[in-house]
């Protein structure tokens, strides 16, 4: 496979290769990352399967000179269960198999690459579910850097996992008595970890997870999706060596996002081409019909697919609460598929019964504009990381509903500590039922403890604005990080971790 021509000017030495996941929650603050480190005078080349990334975001990335994607074209990624599959386990073991199949091509990638003496990369930074990599990085005596697209309460247990492996802690008890303590981080329940680390889940899954995560320590570094204001205590943590023996560096450069939406005021209606999707005309001119803070996003990402029973119960939770909303719909799993439609093909939904206050979207919906807009008071979010740092950084309190992975990592971050959501608790069949939606709802929404949600909700969204404006954190971080490659194709630093901005 070889790169398309030219790849990089003969002049330029800070060549950087960026392979995030292939999946859209992974490429998306890939993208942000890739075009902050251009703009910062890095030539970055982008690796992805060509049937993963959107046109939108690929056209995001082409469209700066510094940028050049590659695509794998003789080897589709392709997923079947996304849509097909009733387990989520399935999905999950299905992508870490094809994730395991990328290897090949990007060792004959990396192979083509290295012979090109002006193109040859000082580093590659890869997903953390990408552990392999470090092994062309090493073949290559190249650094890797990770890209941690999960909050650093998620890092640290990451950055932990090889020690629990030597006490034979893993995997976790899902136990909901069993509580993990981490150095430099309060203890807390092992069910709010990682999921696939837990005992309930197949063993497939485990050890994979394990093997990516015990590896963290042989990279040079981890570039964190957040920002330090948000996480200072567990940024600390991991820069000690209680947690990171080895000293490699950390650099909490997010919200990775479209620069329109960290504008300190930003002006409803003006993001288009950088967020990668086109503007659902229909979906804003509803919400400019709502008053402030008044209408409850309902969105649980691209993965989930609720049962018909959930819907339901989601849609006269939503009618009890009389509360307007804005809800995004994937159909259910295709098992169900056969059960009475009754809206935009999908079962349990009646239109009569929401018209005069919902507005239902099918499969997709400008989300970060939904979340900007003055009219969005609260968000009912399955708590994926993107999701939740939009919600932050657009000043909106959650109502959260994790279901996989490290949702429940980003549920308690959100509930516990930050203090800018509730969580609405699923029953023992694994449903949230009409009246806990209802709670859930009215509580965000309407009470005093709404209020206080939102207001604090608004001051960790000027922090995030803040962190990214020049001067801030996440900017003198990203700058920390340049200049840490610049000085490591000097020659003069190669693992030691720059002065860390703290601030």
């Amino acid at each position: 496979m070889a790169a398309s021509e030219p790849l990089v000017p003969d002049f330029l030495h800070m060549h950087v290769v960026m392979f995030p996941l292939p999946g859209t929650s992974h490429i998306i603050p890939a993208c942000y990352l890739a075009k902050k480190l251009a703009a910062h005078g890095l030539f970055i080349t982008f690796l992805c399967p060509d049937n993963v990334i959107d046109p939108g975001r690929a056209q995001l990335l082409t469209q700066d000179p510094n940028i050049n994607l590659v695509a794998f074209p003789e080897n589709k990624f392709v997923l079947e269960g996304w849509s097909k599959s009733e387990s989520v386990f399935d999905v999950l073991i299905e992508f870490a198999q094809a994730s395991l199949k990328l290897r090949g091509p990007f060792e004959t990638f990396m192979e083509e690459l290295m012979l090109t003496h002006a193109a040859s990369p000082i580093c590659i930074i890869s997903d953390n579910f990408l552990s392999w990599t470090q092994d062309i990085a090493d073949k290559y005596k190249i650094p890797r850097y990770i890209l941690d697209t999960s909050p650093a309460q998620l890092v640290a247990l990451i950055f932990s996992v090889r020690t629990l492996k030597a006490q034979g802690l893993l995997p976790l008890s899902s136990s909901s008595s069993s509580t993990l303590s981490i150095p430099g981080l309060a203890p807390f329940p092992t069910r709010d970890c990682f999921s696939c680390l837990l005992d309930s889940n197949p063993k497939y899954l485990q050890d994979f997870f394990i093997e990516q995560f015990s590896r963290v320590h042989e990279a040079a570094g981890t570039i964190i999706n957040t920002f330090y204001e948000l996480e200072a205590k567990t940024i600390e943590a991991l820069r000690a060596s209680a947690l990171n023996p080895n000293k490699i560096g950390v650099w909490p450069v997010g919200p990775l996002l479209p620069s329109q939406l960290l504008q300190p005021t930003l002006v409803s209606g003006t993001i288009s081409q950088e967020v990668g999707q086109s503007i659902d005309k229909i979906c804003m001119q509803w919400l400019d019909t709502r008053s402030v803070s008044s209408v409850l996003y309902v969105s649980f990402g691209s993965m989930f697919r609720a049962s018909v029973a959930q819907i339901q119960e989601i849609e006269l939770g939503l009618k009890a609460s009389d509360q307007p909303f804005l809800w995004v719909l994937h159909s259910p799993p295709v098992s169900q598929s056969s059960e009475p439609a009754s809206f935009c093909g999908l079962p349990g939904v009646s239109q009569s019964r929401v018209s005069g206050r919902g507005l239902i979207l099918s499969c997709w919906a400008p989300q970060q504009l939904i979340l900007s807009h003055p009219s969005t008071g609260g968000f009912m979010t399955h708590c994926g990381w993107n999701s939740t740092l939009e919600s932050i950084t657009m000043g909106v309190p959650t109502i959260a509903a994790p279901q996989f992975g490290d949702q429940r990592t980003n549920c308690r971050l959100m509930v516990e500590l930050l203090k800018m959501g509730v969580e609405a608790v699923r029953g023992a069949d694994g449903i949230v039922d009409r009246k806990e939606v209802e709670r859930a709802v009215r509580y965000v929404m309407a009470s005093k403890e709404g209020i206080a949600m939102r207001k604090r909700a608004q001051e960790l969204g000027d922090s995030a604005k803040k962190a990214v404006a020049a001067g801030g954190s996440s900017e003198a971080n990203l700058q920390a990080f340049v200049r840490h490659l610049q000085s490591s194709t000097s020659g003069t630093c190669s693992r030691l971790t720059p002065e860390p901005a703290s601030a």
